[in-house]
């Protein structure tokens, strides 16, 4: 049994993705970089927006994203994802792409672990809260749940997306929409292939005091839902 212990600076939201261990026998855990605190690099020079101080890298800037290979506990560069701090983050399941979403919540972005800017979507143009992130085990599609009420579902290209030329200026909309229903937190996930979205909306604020939480399952490709259902829930 290996455990690693590591250190990160604030995190008021708590955020952070650890993807499954690989044959290999690696993992990653990604991490908001929102404060000047310092990181041993892994070699090569400082990125954009990050000083190198005595062979360490001293993140400036609020938008910034730590990888970590978790069994080395041997840190990547860090990027800049957002120009504002991060409020949301995934990581698809082969641990080969990171989803970003800043408190901006209008810009998606899709990057790999050395921070390669690889697609851009655009969830709208009004600023909102972007409440859950999910992505499937590929990284080819992804789901975005906001507090504006919709979940959007934005497909990455096929192929290994390693040139982001075609996009840049331009950012590609989601091919699917779904309203929520008002007064629930959206939690989803999208299964290995990607052809299947399951959706359970949790009573919040504003919900009837004896609303129960509610389950869909959709299919992706079909655009229809599959099974939904509603059952009540317990607080301890």
């Amino acid at each position: 049994q290996t455990q690693v212990a590591t250190t990160s600076p604030p995190n008021r939201l708590g955020l952070g993705v650890l993807s499954p261990l690989t044959e290999g026998g690696t993992c990653y855990y990604c991490y908001p970089f929102t404060s000047r605190s310092k990181v041993q690099r892994k070699g090569g020079d400082a990125p954009e927006g990050v000083e190198d101080v005595d062979g360490a890298a001293m993140s400036t800037c609020p938008g910034d994203v730590v990888v970590l290979e978790a069994v080395s506990n041997e840190q990547l560069q860090p990027f800049k994802a957002h120009d504002h701090p991060l409020s949301a983050l995934a990581m698809s399941g082969d641990g080969s792409r990171v989803v970003t979403a800043s408190t901006s919540g209008t810009l998606i972005r899709v990057f790999n672990l050395q921070g390669l800017l690889l697609y851009q979507f655009r969830r709208g143009q009004r600023k909102a809260t972007i409440t859950h992130l999910a992505v499937n085990f590929t990284g080819q599609i992804v789901s975005v749940c906001s507090d504006s009420g919709t979940l959007h579902l934005f497909r990455c290209e096929s192929g290994n997306g390693e040139r982001f030329t075609s996009l840049v200026r331009r950012d590609t909309r989601s091919f699917a929409k779904h309203n929520l229903p008002d007064g629930y937190l959206p939690v989803c996930s999208v299964n290995p292939d990607g052809t299947v979205l399951s959706l359970v909306s949790i009573p919040s604020d504003g919900a009837p005091i004896d609303a129960k939480a509610t389950f869909n399952k959709y299919s992706i490709e079909q655009n229809k839902i599959l099974d939904s259902g509603s059952f009540p829930l317990t607080f301890l």
